[in-house]
């Protein structure tokens, strides 16, 4: 659902699919910044934190617009 959310080819419609798009952003946080504290790099991306900010203010932007707040705020508070 993730990569489908993020490559722009599916809408979020449930709050079932909006949990599994947090969670999986989440996710892929946690993995970027471990990644950074062990100094990997990906090829061809110098900053990993400006993107990481990119993808949170679109994330987060979309769950807000789209009226999963609730989702948004009670996944991201367990963290």
């Amino acid at each position: 659902m993730l990569i489908d959310f993020m490559s722009s080819s599916k809408e979020v419609v449930t709050q079932e699919e909006a949990a599994a798009v947090i969670n999986g952003f989440w996710e892929m946080t946690d993995l970027a910044i471990e990644d950074n504290h062990n100094d990997k790099s990906i090829e061809g991306i110098s900053d990993i934190e400006f993107w990481m900010h990119k993808l949170f203010n679109k994330v987060y932007g979309y769950m807000l617009k789209n009226g999963f707040e609730d989702q948004w705020q009670s996944i991201s508070d367990r963290r």
